[in-house]
This record gives C-alpha cells, sequence and structure tokens, in this order.
C-alpha cells in the first residue's frame, strides 16, 4: 500500500487537483500549514538535531516537548523569542519536506521499477548519443563547405549533382552539402 501511495501519489494529506476544466479558475497556492502541523514539524527537527548530536533520547524527547509546545503558542502572548524561531523551523522542515516528495516518489520508483526504469534509460541515452554523433558530423560537414565554396563554381557543383542523380535546387552551400552528404565530392 505504501510503495503504490508513493508511486501513484495517491497521499491522503495532499490537497487534491480540480477537473481538467475547472483549472484556470482554481487557485494555485496550496493551503498553509495548520498551527499543529507547524508545531509537530519543529518539534521533530528539533528533537531530531538534538538526538544526532548529543545520543540522548531523554533530552531529544524533552526537547521535542519543549519545541512543541513553544511553537504551538500564541504569538501575540509570547515574550521571547523560542516560539517564533520554533515555528520557523517548523516552516522550514514542512516545506522542505514538500521540495523532497518528488524527490522520494522518484527514488521510489526507481527502487521498485529498476530495471524496467534502467532499461528506458538506456536506450534513450544511447538514442540521445547516436543523435550527438549525428549533429557533430553534420557540423564538421558544414565547416568543410564554407571552407571549401571557393574552390567550385556553381555549374560545376550542379553538373556533379546531375550526374549523381542529386537535387540541383538551392545555394550554392547547400548543393556542396548535398553532394558532401551523398559521398558524391570528397573535401
Amino acid at each position: 500500500r505504501v510503495t503504490d501511495a508513493l508511486l501513484e501519489g495517491d497521499y491522503s494529506n495532499t490537497p487534491k487537483l480540480p477537473p481538467e476544466g475547472e483549472q484556470d479558475n482554481a487557485k494555485t497556492t496550496p493551503a498553509p500549514p495548520s498551527p499543529w502541523a507547524i508545531a509537530l514539524a519543529a518539534a521533530i527537527a528539533s528533537s531530531f538535531a538534538v538526538n544526532m548530536i548529543l545520543h540522548s533520547w531523554f533530552i531529544s524527547a524533552a526537547v521535542f516537548v519543549f519545541a512543541f509546545l513553544a511553537a504551538s503558542g500564541d504569538p501575540l502572548d509570547e515574550e521571547g523569542i523560542a516560539g517564533s524561531l520554533a515555528r520557523i523551523v517548523g516552516r522550514t522542515t514542512l516545506k522542505s519536506i514538500d521540495t523532497a516528495t518528488p524527490k522520494i516518489r522518484a527514488v521510489a520508483r526507481a527502487a521498485v521499477k529498476g530495471d524496467e526504469d534502467l532499461a528506458s534509460l538506456m536506450s534513450r541515452v544511447s538514442e540521445l548519443e547516436r543523435e550527438n554523433a549525428e549533429l557533430r558530423l553534420w557540423v564538421q560537414r558544414r565547416k568543410a563547405v564554407d571552407e571549401s565554396l571557393s574552390k567550385f563554381t556553381l555549374e560545376e557543383l550542379k553538373g556533379l549533382a546531375r550526374e549523381k542523380g542529386i537535387m540541383v535546387g538551392g545555394t550554392k552551400s547547400q548543393l556542396l552539402m548535398r553532394l558532401l552528404e551523398e559521398k558524391a565530392i570528397d573535401l
């Protein structure tokens, strides 16, 4: 079920997109997170950081409770900066989770469908490499044509094209390029 949710992107807490025709009228900004979600995110992030630094579950639990209470307090009744700082940590944590969600989904998809995706990517890479090689060859030919334009007259090129059955129309450089591509001339 978790794998299906990751692969399909079906999360119960994410806002659903409106139907196809109503997307233009819908607001594009998601709803802000609730104060409880911000407080919980601040508590989790703070306690995780403390646990990684101090390796103490007891101190980490105390930091969790303190950060949760500080972040869930009323901003108008606060005297210090602890609550504001905890809410900033909570909002930042939630934003980083939202940013990482597509990447996590891609990693999960790769883990589940690894061989299929890998084969698909490898074929795409080889296709792009082939296309890149063709483009490099075209650039080399184009440079050779530009350097050799003065060596031939238009009538000489037209005569060669007629002999080989190649289309005669176009500019002198186009004609020379067609002759080079058909290997009717060597530069």
